[in-house]
């Protein structure tokens, strides 16, 4: 468990938990949780580091005071998927967090988040990134079967939308470069990027489509990295929103574009998010 407070950024205007925000509860987990059982460093050793490849993200409605006491409480496992001669295929930490603010209700949850992190070597030759076994550090975890109903299971093809009776779809195609300080140390762009960048990009589709921006209240998001981008990167965002009533769902693809007129067959990265048409 880790206490902190609800600070100034992670609320909007509205005295709401920003959903997107709950992606930060990585830093904690990595640095208090899991560090004092494995030291990982990608620079050396055997290479190895957990790098983010999925993520669940949700809030609950209401308001909650800036500075709020708030606990943010940890559970990981390790999922693993091996050969039927017991080879090593892939390999996730699965960190998963709440968000509970203690003297409210006898302990309000305030959100929640579930972050796949996949075991790999970020700065090894190409063909050499994939581990053949699980670091000595992680043993104190044993090892986890994927289950039908995770969310590393989910393909990336996965994200779409599509409309149901009483509802409108409405599709659009956006493009996005990326600049230098949208990048980190990892060598590529920052995994908060693109969230943020995606939920900019579906308030613009929903402008575009006559709707109001500023009724879009992001309550849950998924996401799904699989390629990163780096800076000068070109890429063509794929837009599905589906409105009904007070609510909303959507899906947002990332491409590739190595040069004009031409993207990648397959899906960079993409997301997920629903939520309220708040107000009228």
């Amino acid at each position: 468990m880790v206490n902190s407070v609800v600070e100034w950024n992670l609320l909007n205007m509205g005295g709401e938990l920003v959903t997107i925000r709950l992606a930060d509860t990585i830093g904690p987990g990595l640095r208090r949780v899991l560090r004092p059982h494995w030291n990982y460093d990608p620079n050396s050793g055997d290479g190895v580091a957990p790098i983010p490849h999925m993520m669940s993200l949700a809030s609950r409605p209401g308001r909650i005071a800036l500075g709020t006491p708030m606990q943010q409480h940890y559970r990981i496992r390790l999922v693993t998927t091996r050969t039927a001669g017991g080879e090593l295929r892939r390999a996730h930490l699965v960190m998963q967090c709440e968000l509970v603010a203690p003297g409210r209700r006898s302990g309000t949850m305030l959100g929640n988040s579930e972050i796949w992190m996949a075991l790999t070597r970020p700065y090894a030759p190409a063909g050499q990134h994939r581990i053949t076994e699980v670091p000595a550090g992680l043993g104190f975890l044993g090892e986890h079967p994927l289950r039908d109903d995770d969310l590393g299971h989910r393909p990336i093809e996965s994200y779409r939308c599509t409309a149901g009776d009483g509802e409108e779809l409405f599709r659009d195609t956006v493009p996005l470069v990326y600049h230098m300080d949208r990048s980190d140390s990892n060598l590529h762009i920052n995994m908060h990027v693109y969230p943020q960048q995606a939920l900019d990009y579906l308030a613009l589709s929903y402008h575009r489509a006559g709707g109001n921006a500023g009724r879009l209240r992001f309550r849950a998001a998924n996401a799904y990295f699989r390629r990163p981008f780096l800076p000068g990167d070109v890429a063509e965002v794929e837009v599905d929103l589906v409105t009904g009533g007070d609510r909303f769902r959507s899906a947002l693809r990332f491409y590739h574009v190595p040069e004009p007129g031409r993207r990648s067959e397959r899906i960079s990265m993409a997301m997920e998010a629903s939520g309220v048409l708040v107000g009228g």
